[in-house]
C-alpha cells in the first residue's frame, strides 16, 4: 500500500508558480440562494443574500447564475431556469452595474448537491449557484 501526500495550495500560490511574473488572476467568487420546494419565488430570507452578493459585483464583472433542481420537484427544467430569472431580477432591481453581463444556465435536476434516493427530496438541490468574475 503507497501512501501519497495530499497539499492545498492557494490560488494565489498556484498562480504565482505558472504565470509569468506582473500576470495577474482573477478569482471567481461563489454563493448559492437556496429556494423551497417547486418554488420560482425566492424566499424572503433570500433578499438580504442577494443584496451582499449585490455589493460584491464590481464595474464590467461577468455574472453566472445557474438553476438547479432536486429530482422530486415538478417540471425542474424550467423551474430551475425560472429561479435563475428571479435572482437575475432580484439583482437588477436592487441597481447591480449596467455593465455587468450575465450568463444564465438552467441545469434542471442533472447537478444535484446532495443524490438522492429516488422520490426523496434534499432541499440542498433547489437552489442558484452564483459565479462572479
Amino acid at each position: 500500500m503507497s501512501r501519497r501526500a495530499v497539499g492545498v495550495a492557494t490560488a494565489a500560490a498556484v498562480a504565482a508558480a505558472v504565470l509569468p511574473a506582473g500576470r495577474a488572476v482573477a478569482q471567481a467568487q461563489s454563493f448559492m440562494v437556496f429556494f423551497d420546494r417547486d418554488e420560482m419565488m425566492a424566499p424572503a430570507s433570500a433578499r438580504r443574500l442577494v443584496n451582499a452578493i449585490k455589493s460584491r459585483i464590481s464595474k464590467g464583472a461577468t455574472v453566472t447564475l445557474t438553476g438547479h433542481c432536486d429530482a422530486a420537484e415538478r417540471d425542474p427544467d424550467k423551474l430551475s431556469l425560472a429561479r435563475a430569472m428571479e435572482v437575475h431580477g432580484m439583482l437588477v432591481g436592487m441597481g447591480v452595474a449596467p455593465e455587468t453581463k450575465f450568463q444564465i444556465v438552467a441545469k434542471g435536476a442533472g447537478s444535484p448537491f446532495a443524490g438522492t434516493e429516488p422520490n426523496k427530496f434534499d432541499p440542498r438541490n433547489s437552489r442558484v449557484e452564483v459565479a462572479i468574475k
